[in-house]
């Protein structure tokens, strides 16, 4: 039976116009809209070409499980303004595709419950602070932003979106918080991206209204968290040279942008300081390639939920056969843990079901 919901959701998926797909199928536009309003159903045939042209499995047409496109109301995306609507609506598309991965590893494993309280009234710095507290984070350095996120029941999930204008989002789904984060970008800057994230989660649940400001809001949260202002004060002797603070943003694990940014922000330099080290920032091509980079963080969650379905000989394959999805697709939304050229086939064995419901748990 073909499932209409989604073929518009593989067609923004994969940043086709139905214009686009009708062409390549060599159909009218109204034909298409017809496929996807359920007007009519589309010949087998038709849907083998269709699946061929989005590079999803034909299977992944005829399930019968609805899977909702995420609302762009409902979702805090960074530079918003600068991001084509295209490039918008595929990052939704790869979302909800992982919050119907996370459906299926929530039906066999129990994740950990969300602790995230809402500060919504506090100023962004006085929310991260609470939080810390709360959160009982007594240093100042953040060692993991990802175990620090999944440990209080946020799912994260990966997207390797090529757009430059594009980061991170978020977004509550039924009441459990989800952050997706692009893995094109630095290591560094992901780490502020999965801070900033956090910061709408507990900033603005409530608020439907996307604009600069709130934005504004995130990024002064996130620089509080990974940079505290009484941390950050104990070297504000230190002289501000491209050199020196490439030393210091080690202290941190965050980008030198992100620290000449906070720098200024607290008035440690003056914004004539701020203009010249971001023109030298610029120069040395730092903005693209960060100097003295750190290793990417990934999910733990998700490391521990594939090992223990390793024990039960359930691979990435056996996972994406079930979900009706391409093997590329779902390590996609994994942070790539898997070599795809290296990986062995699953057993396509329907008995591989995990023994019982786990328990996972990050200390």
């Amino acid at each position: 039976m073909f499932n209409n919901s989604r073929l518009k959701l593989a067609r923004i998926r994969r940043s086709i116009t139905k214009k686009e797909l009708a062409e390549k199928l060599n159909l009218s536009i109204q034909t298409l809209s017809d496929w996807e309003t359920g007007k009519t159903v589309p010949k087998f045939d038709n849907i083998i070409d269709v699946a061929k042209i989005l590079n999803f499995p034909v299977e992944f047409f005829e399930k019968d499980e609805q899977i909702s496109i995420l609302e762009p109301q409902k979702v805090t995306f960074r530079a918003l303004t600068k991001m084509k609507a295209c490039d918008r609506d595929m990052a939704l598309a790869c979302g909800s595709l992982a919050i119907y991965l996370n459906s299926w590893i929530e039906n066999k494993f129990n994740l950990p419950q969300c602790n995230i309280p809402l500060y919504e009234d506090c100023s962004p710095e006085e929310a991260a602070q609470r939080l810390k507290l709360y959160w009982n984070i007594t240093e100042d350095y953040i060692e993991n932003t990802i175990y620090l996120l999944e440990k209080n029941g946020v799912r994260v999930y990966s997207l390797s979106e090529n757009c430059k204008d594009f980061d991170a989002f978020s977004t509550w789904e039924n009441d459990t918080p989800f952050v997706f984060l692009n893995t094109t970008k630095s290591s560094e800057r992901s780490r502020f991206d999965a801070m900033h994230e956090l910061g709408h989660l507990v900033l603005h649940k409530n608020c439907f209204i996307r604009d600069k400001k709130i934005e504004e809001e995130a990024n002064y949260f996130a620089s509080e968290m990974l940079m505290p202002k009484s941390s950050i004060m104990e070297y504000r002797t230190v002289s501000p040279t491209i050199g020196n603070l490439i030393q210091m943003k080690q202290i941190w694990n965050v980008s030198l942008k992100a620290l000449i940014y906070r720098l200024n922000k607290l008035d440690i330099i003056t914004e004539w300081t701020y203009r010249l080290l971001m023109v030298e920032l610029n120069k040395r091509g730092y903005n693209v390639m960060e100097p003295l980079s750190i290793e990417r963080e990934v999910s733990i969650i998700l490391k521990k939920v594939f090992d223990v379905l390793k024990e039960d000989n359930i691979t990435i394959h056996d996972i994406a056969q079930d979900l009706r999805l391409s093997t590329y697709e779902v390590n996609s939304m994994i942070f790539n843990m898997f070599d795809m050229f290296s990986t062995v086939n699953g057993n396509n064995n329907s008995n591989n079901k995990l023994k019982s419901k786990a328990d996972l748990k990050l200390l």
